[in-house]
């Protein structure tokens, strides 16, 4: 009897016990309202021990810092209110851990803040291609060590995670109010223009400021503009609009689109002629060859070594009209451009600008840095013209050009000129109407002969090579037939505005070009910001390497920081959302986003290409020469 009364009691205790549980489970999935699997379990009490028995699987962060409530500590109190004196009231000397000692400082937590300092490092490398890993490494070199950057690598990535995730759905809605004040800004002198899709995705971008408006008015006659590829995140295609300035200063590279494949298309042997390699590229790149010349010529070589049949040189002789210099001597200002070359050039320009994963915020910003290096260029260019340049010749028309042209244009107008002196031979020069016609042999094209014509009363000169119409400076034979009339001067109808100095301030229609570089208003604690390091930077030069000058300056540093100590502020490692919209200069007017980001483009030409033969032996050619280094 005794244990059966005590069975009874067991299971009562269980059955309580059981019903104590359920009410527990249930209590707590009425109060977090979230189902953490307790329904199972009631609706089923007999799954109940199946489910304790099974472990949940936690994913949990890979981190070498754990809490271990270490107790040490001090604790300071205040003698007075009024006074800043203080006294030690608790002091708990004993750690449960390991002290951190040497390297190992460095990567305690309270050791590792993003300052303001290394926010705006890191933005201003973000504008020229550098990522927040070599902006580190940048820093170390700059501070002589790790341990003195004051914080990690992961720190700098994570500081980059942060801006880009603020960026995220404001993308093309930030980007079009850069734009919007860039244009309130100048007056109106900056344009731009978008294009949204049906559901509002930015789907298209146009802009312009003042400057590119006024080398468009100067240097417009002739453009180039080729897609390029990869240069954001949403594959969106960048496509520039590229000229020539009056310094020349986009340097023409090659056609290889045509005459690189040449010698993957004929016989190896062919290939490594050099007289027959002569002869097809004089016959192509010449720009004093007409039409019947050039075809004259092409016929002979292919005759001449057994090309006729060739399918592939067939095809590209059928769109002669579209890639030989030949076909082109009408065309005004044409030698500046030959196929892609200007545009090629230009976006391998801006390839070392941006990334295949920029935001379009990412991209202006580079794209600015970009243009402002671009336009330094320019302004250095203008102020080496300014200089006299040395005569090469001596003679009175070649000083002439040195005061008129540019320092890149002179020395082409000097070669042109030197070569009439040495190069050309008047033959013939009778004098009909007022107009003297010459006939001029060059010796640089195989004794080649053109006309030229040169009208005495207004110094008019007309020449068959009609160089002038393709590059917008006299040719040599006009030079040579000029020197022949007592002409020392250039005649000022033939000076194109383009080619000559200050070309820009000539066509100035949209009034100061000074235009700021931040949107609005010129934001005052950045200018003082930038004044205040490259004064500083003065002081270090000025300091050098004496040791006395070293530690006064240590000295009046310390005594700065000191007056500053307390009034810093988003030194922490986390960004709040206000920081990070300072530094990107995010001010939103509303919290809604009425211009979505552009959906990723699939671009028709952007994927892998077939590699010829000739390219693959190359490839293969270079990985065996890389082997062979890396053994040695």
């Amino acid at each position: 009897m005794v244990h059966s009364h005590k069975l009874n009691i067991l299971e009562r205790f269980r059955i309580i016990s059981m019903k104590i549980f359920m009410w527990i489970l249930t209590t707590l999935h009425q109060l977090t309202d979230k189902n953490f699997g307790y329904q199972n379990v009631i609706k089923n009490p007999s799954r109940f021990s199946a489910g304790m028995n099974e472990e949940k699987k936690i994913k949990r962060r890979r981190t070498t810092t754990r809490r271990c409530d270490c107790e040490a500590k001090i604790v300071l109190k205040k003698d007075n209110p009024d006074t800043d004196s203080c006294f030690i009231h608790k002091f708990v000397e004993v750690h449960n851990h390991a002290l951190a000692t040497g390297a190992e400082k460095q990567f305690l937590r309270c050791n590792r803040k993003v300052t303001l300092f290394h926010q705006n490092f890191i933005s201003d490398h973000r504008k020229t291609n550098i990522g927040s890993i070599r902006s580190h490494s940048v820093l170390k070199e700059m501070v002589f060590g790790y341990e003195n950057v004051g914080a990690t690598a992961t720190d700098f990535r994570n500081y980059d995670r942060d801006v880009r995730a603020r960026i995220g759905p404001r993308d093309a809605e930030m980007i079009l109010e850069k734009l919007r004040l860039k244009r309130e800004a100048s007056k109106n002198t900056f344009f731009y223009e978008h294009r949204v899709d049906k559901d509002g995705h930015l789907i298209g971008l146009f802009w312009s400021d003042a400057i590119g408006r006024r080398n468009y008015s100067v240097f417009g006659d002739t453009l180039s503009f080729d897609p390029t590829f990869r240069t954001n995140k949403y594959n969106m295609v960048f496509v520039p609009f590229t000229g020539v300035d009056n310094h020349w200063s986009n340097v023409t590279l090659c056609m290889w689109h045509i005459m690189n494949k040449l010698t993957g298309k004929i016989s190896p042997s062919l290939a490594c002629d050099k007289v027959f390699m002569k002869r097809m590229k004089a016959c192509v790149w010449s720009d004093y060859l007409t039409e019947d010349e050039f075809e004259q010529n092409w016929n002979a070589i292919t005759e001449e070594y057994q090309l006729s049949d060739n399918g592939w040189l067939n095809d590209i002789y059928t769109i002669r009209k579209e890639w030989i210099p030949a076909y082109f001597n009408d065309v005004s200002m044409a030698g500046l451009l030959r196929t892609t070359s200007r545009s090629e050039s230009s976006n391998f320009y801006f390839q070392h600008f941006h990334r295949s994963g920029d935001t379009l915020v990412d991209f202006m910003k580079r794209y600015d840095s970009a243009m402002d290096r671009q336009r330094n260029l320019n302004a250095q260019n203008n102020r080496d013209s300014e200089f006299k340049f040395n005569s090469i010749t001596g003679l009175k028309i070649d000083k002439d050009a040195s005061r008129l042209y540019t320092r890149h244009l002179y020395y082409l107008v000097a070669e042109e000129i030197e070569a009439a002196w040495h190069h050309t031979r008047i033959d013939d020069m009778p004098l009909v109407n007022d107009v003297k016609h010459f006939k001029v042999k060059d010796s640089l094209l195989n004794g080649k002969v053109f006309e030229v014509k040169v009208r005495l009363s207004d110094h008019d000169v007309q020449c068959d090579c009609k160089h002038y119409t393709r590059r917008g400076y006299l040719c040599r034979h006009a030079f040579a037939s000029l020197h022949q009339c007592n002409i020392d001067e250039i005649p000022r109808t033939f000076v194109m505005t383009r080619w000559t100095k200050n070309a820009e301030k000539r066509h100035d229609t949209l009034g100061s070009h000074e235009i700021p570089d931040y949107c609005a208003e010129v934001d005052e604690v950045k200018l003082i910001l930038n004044e205040i390091w490259f004064d500083f930077q003065s002081c270090m030069s000025a300091t050098g390497h004496d040791r006395e000058r070293a530690l006064k300056m240590r000295a009046h540093v310390n005594t700065m920081k000191d007056d500053m100590k307390g009034s810093t502020s988003q030194t922490g490692v986390r960004l709040t959302e206000a920081n990070i919209r300072a530094l990107i200069d995010d001010e939103p007017r509303s919290d809604v986003v009425v211009v979505q980001n552009p959906n990723i483009s699939r671009n028709k030409g952007c994927g892998s290409r077939i590699k010829s033969g000739k390219e693959k032996s190359m490839d293969a050619i270079n990985a065996s020469e890389e082997n062979v280094a890396s053994a040695d």
